[in-house]
């Protein structure tokens, strides 16, 4: 059943690639990404435990569906909006959401530094001592977590997705700006070892790069370079960070595998506890989740919200050995990718509509990117969309209120630019 699984994502790989001419483009990534994780998986290096005929059933109906999705797009006309609104970055509002999220940020780092400088290292610190610097924090643990989760790291990803938009739309790299972005995200990674924020950089600068690369101003060779640059910089930058602060030891090789195909084998595990449906709440809760903080203040609870809340719970606390090395046990939780938050939405009809919906957004997307030239909103859901395929190993991508909730926040960072 593994080898059809990736027999069929690659094969839709060289289709999709033979249509969209670049790794750019989601319909091509998700099929290779999905094929190649598929085909690791049955390698079961390390001992990894077997994978269920059910997971990669689910794993292939959400690959064919995708596929049918953007097939479907592909071929669909739509019709050109004669005068498109037109938008540009909202310059004072970046300035003043830097600084929010730079002393945030400061609090943090300083706390780390006198941690480290008394000996302790980056591991321990993320793993042992990151709830005693939130509840030593001038906020409080309640007060700095919930900012957080719900204003710094949100503002963050939309900073750094209005950069990526700004480069595309205007052709042109602000340094400013990019080091602005850089800083916070080195900060938010020296103080809490996130390294899901390194993704989106890689997610940016690829859709980025395939999109200077069609246009004509290609002439302009040294801007392309930079984005060559920044794209190896940041895929190179994340097994380093697995050295860091995930791969103690240095079996860096071991970490990433594991990392990547590890949901396989614990979704096979998750399968029978997965509970009742709850329909789209589980795979978009992030979005909800800010929501639904306001109305529990009022004593307002959402049956459906609790369970998905629950869901999430339950794979964060769920350890399975995936194998053994050096002695020790090699532990995994939490990553049931997003194929298993649309199974717990909808079973197979939820994978179904889950995965033909994000292939028609992604193949919308990259089609109106290739026939308008590019647009700010275009280019950030576009990265959402290519972040999505990124992390998919892990979770859905609207699951994650860090990222979700960017989309409240990346409206005020652009504006709409007054006719000439």
């Amino acid at each position: 059943m593994a080898y059809l699984v990736a027999l069929v994502s690659l094969s839709f790989f060289l289709f999709n690639f033979y249509c969209d001419k670049t790794l750019g483009s989601a319909s091509v990534l998700i099929n290779l990404y999905w094929g190649v994780n598929v085909f690791l998986s049955e390698l079961r290096l390390f001992d990894l435990p077997d994978t269920s005929p059910q997971v990669y059933f689910i794993i292939l109906t959400g690959i064919v569906f995708f596929n049918i999705g953007c097939i479907s797009a592909r071929n669909l006309k739509i019709k050109k909006i004669t005068k498109p609104k037109v938008y540009t970055v909202n310059t004072r509002l970046l300035k003043y959401a830097f600084i929010l999220v730079f002393i945030y940020l400061l609090i943090f780092d300083l706390a780390v530094i006198n941690l480290t400088l008394s000996g302790v290292d980056f591991w321990t610190i993320r793993y042992l001592y990151l709830n005693d610097i939130f509840t030593n924090s001038i906020f409080g643990f309640d007060l700095a977590y919930k900012l957080r989760l719900f204003l710094i790291d949100p503002i963050l990803f939309a900073y750094v997705s209005a950069f990526f938009s700004s480069l595309v739309v205007t052709e042109h790299i602000d340094w400013r700006f990019f080091l602005r972005a850089l800083l916070l995200t080195l900060m938010e990674y020296f103080a809490f070892g996130g390294r899901m924020l390194l993704l989106f950089w890689v997610s940016g600068a690829l859709v980025s790069y395939s999109s200077l690369k069609k246009m004509s101003f290609m002439s302009n060779k040294k801007l392309m370079r930079w984005m060559k640059r920044l794209l190896v910089v940041f895929v190179i930058s994340l097994p380093m960070v697995i050295i860091i602060r995930g791969g103690r030891g240095g079996h860096i090789f071991k970490s990433t595998y594991t990392y990547f195909v590890g949901s396989l084998p614990f979704l096979t595990q998750r399968l029978p506890y997965i509970g009742d449906k709850t329909y789209f709440v589980s795979s978009f809760q992030g979005v909800l989740r800010p929501i639904m903080g306001v109305l529990q203040i009022f004593n307002i609870e959402w049956e459906l919200f609790e369970k998905a809340n629950l869901f999430l719970l339950e794979n964060h606390n769920t350890v399975v050995v995936m194998g053994y090395y050096g002695g020790k046990a090699n532990t995994f939780n939490y990553f049931i990718n997003c194929f298993g938050y649309f199974f717990k939405d909808g079973g197979y009809i939820g994978v179904a509509i889950f995965s033909i919906i994000w292939g028609v957004a992604a193949a919308s997307l990259f089609k109106g990117m290739k026939r308008d030239g590019n647009h700010l909103y275009r280019t950030y859901f576009y990265i959402i969309v290519i972040y999505a395929v990124l992390i998919s190993m892990m979770d859905f991508v609207m699951v994650e209120s860090t990222f979700a909730c960017s989309l409240f926040y990346y409206p005020f960072l652009v504006k709409r630019k007054r006719e000439e």
